[in-house]
């Protein structure tokens, strides 16, 4: 009899945690803004994931083309506060030890070099970031477009227990859904630095594109459509369509296939 009740106890406890999964789910189809999105991470999400300081990267890590945002709750902890040469370097670094780690979720203790906080400047954002005691990170590979979501979850708890990694993996999917379908805040940035060179280059000054046709081919290089680009940009399909003719004559290619090619051969040559 006490065998039964243990077990049928057993199996609520278990019962009512995928129910709890599967709300955190529901949820989080449902927003829509960035505010909305804090709430869910700083409430719901705590439970299975706690954190204090999520870092969500996206674009290709090969070549450096790295957008980022910051999301906590923690005041002077903002996106606008870490500039793109110290996140690009912070996440690189972070991208390559997970590459390392066969591209699986990893965690790391604060006291772990790949984490240590040697590239932020702002002494406010950098004291903060020092309170952060452990890193739980994993990345989204889009192996056809060539893109990568990366993200990092900072705690200043290191009591982790050891199932978190397989629950940062069973979630990540949705989290990244969540923030593919919420507008881009006005500050993100593009950062390029070609591999094994010690000093930050623009893709304006290796082919000199404006601002705005950087980014748009820093989205072709991850795979995005005309439309996508668009929706993103918050410019209409026909403007990215004019854009593209003229980074086209810029580059002196016919096609989004060759200009990608002539971008990832003038980035490596240097």
């Amino acid at each position: 009899m006490n065998n039964y009740l243990s077990s049928s106890a057993g199996e609520r406890r278990i019962s009512g945690g995928r129910r709890r999964f599967i709300d955190i789910i529901s949820e989080s189809i449902e927003i829509k803004t960035h505010s909305e999105f804090l709430v869910w991470a700083q409430g719901t999400l705590q439970e299975f994931l706690p954190h204090e300081v999520m870092i969500a990267a996206w674009g290709d890590f090969s070549l450096g083309i790295i957008y980022y945002e910051i999301i906590s709750a923690i005041p002077g902890v903002r996106t606008d506060l870490m500039q793109e040469k110290e996140i690009a370097a912070f996440l690189k670094r972070l991208y390559s030890y997970w590459m390392s780690k066969d591209r699986t979720p990893s965690q790391l203790l604060a006291d772990h070099s790949v984490i240590r906080c040697r590239d932020i400047v702002d002494g406010s954002l950098k004291s903060r970031m020092q309170g952060m005691k452990t890193a739980l990170i994993h990345a989204i590979k889009d192996v056809r477009g060539g893109s990568d979501s990366f993200y990092v979850l900072l705690s200043s708890n290191t009591d982790i227990t050891p199932n978190r990694k397989k629950t940062f993996h069973q979630l990540l999917p949705y989290i990244d859904a969540t923030l593919r379908q919420i507008d881009l805040r006005p500050n993100h940035t593009l950062a390029i630095k070609p591999s094994n060179c010690d000093s930050e280059l623009s893709i304006d000054d290796v082919l000199k594109l404006t601002h705005r046709e950087s980014e748009i081919m820093g989205w072709i290089c991850s795979g995005k459509t005309n439309v996508e680009i668009g929706l993103i940009l918050d410019i209409s399909t026909f403007t990215v369509k004019n854009h593209l003719q003229r980074i086209f004559k810029k580059l002196e290619v016919v096609s989004r296939s060759q200009a990608v090619a002539k971008i990832r051969g003038q980035v490596s040559s240097f």
